[in-house]
């Protein structure tokens, strides 16, 4: 509406009905102050901006443009809306080049399956659609949480890589997982672990926990049931029972525990091993254990004899 310029100081106030456009990217105020020496136009009093070809509106309180690298910096009560999510934060820096926005302090994304992203820095490429999440990272969707420090995640594919300190959560299945490298896919319900990785599965009276150097989880939503793999270094324990082996397979719609590669069971007194081991369980009791070749079974009797089962 209305331009005061200044040519010693080279500063132009716009005033009243303000569009600035830069390609695709439309910003409208009532008030910029532009910085023709430095390059920069900022805003303190409110603005708004569209994107039509990523179907965004971004409001904030505060904004500088700097036009010698396009970059748009928004500041104070930022908010982009999105017809599949809404994100809040206190700053969003916008490169207008590589479409990549970078966001700083508590940044919290909705969606509209009712999922939730908070982290506290991060950026999301709106070319690919992949964002990185990290510092007090957690992304929530329905009954299931994924926390780690640094969370990539790839919207479209509903993959997410985890890195540092992960704890995901099941509460419909009771499970819960814990790592430093994890992966997990929100379409086939497959979350895979590594690095100190550990299983846990609550029961109503006692919780079985199953460590390894790798794990792996699929859960079937359609019954609420899980399944568990495990490899290498593989070490269970339960109040009732603790064991070892090279691999596991816990089978929760089967009821079944099978072990592999030389394992190792011990229950109360006995110490049980064979060439594979299958324990039937119900309600997360033991209720049968098999023992498939090269079966012993051994307890102390007293002081200077044992019982042996061979």
């Amino acid at each position: 509406d209305s331009v005061f310029y200044n040519g010693n100081t080279q500063i132009a106030k716009l005033r009243g009905k303000i569009r600035l456009v830069e390609s695709d990217l439309k910003l409208e105020t009532d008030s910029i102050d532009f910085d023709r020496g430095m390059g920069i136009a900022y805003y303190t009093n409110g603005a708004k901006m569209y994107s039509q070809k990523n179907k965004n509106t971004l409001t904030s309180k505060k904004g500088s443009y700097y036009s010698s690298n396009k970059q748009i910096q928004f500041k104070e009560n930022v908010i982009l809306k999105h017809p599949e999510y809404e994100m809040t934060c206190d700053t969003l820096i916008y490169g207008t080049n590589n479409e990549t926005a970078i966001f700083v302090g508590p940044t919290l994304i909705r969606t509209i399956d009712n999922g939730v992203i908070y982290c506290e820095t991060g950026w999301y490429d709106t070319k690919k659609d992949i964002s990185s999440f990290t510092k007090n990272t957690y992304i929530n969707k329905q009954e299931i949480t994924l926390r780690a420090d640094t969370i990539l995640y790839k919207r479209k594919s509903g993959i997410g890589d985890a890195y540092g300190n992960i704890y995901f959560t099941d509460t419909i299945n009771n499970i819960i997982l814990n790592g430093n490298r994890g992966f997990y896919n929100e379409k086939t319900n497959l979350f895979w672990i590594t690095k100190n990785a550990m299983f846990t599965k609550i029961l109503e009276e006692d919780s079985l926990y199953i460590t390894a150097d790798t794990l792996k989880a699929v859960t079937d939503t359609t019954i609420n049931k899980t399944n568990v793999y495990a490899w290498n270094r593989v070490k269970i324990f339960k109040n009732d029972l603790q064991g070892i082996c090279d691999s596991l397979a816990y089978l929760e719609q089967d009821s079944l525990l099978k072990m592999y590669g030389l394992p190792v069971l011990w229950s109360d007194i006995h110490q049980l091993t064979a060439d594979y081991i299958e324990a039937n369980t119900f309600d997360g009791k033991i209720n049968s254990l098999d023992f498939i070749n090269n079966s012993f079974i051994i307890s102390e009797a007293d002081s200077i004899g044992y019982n042996q089962i061979k």
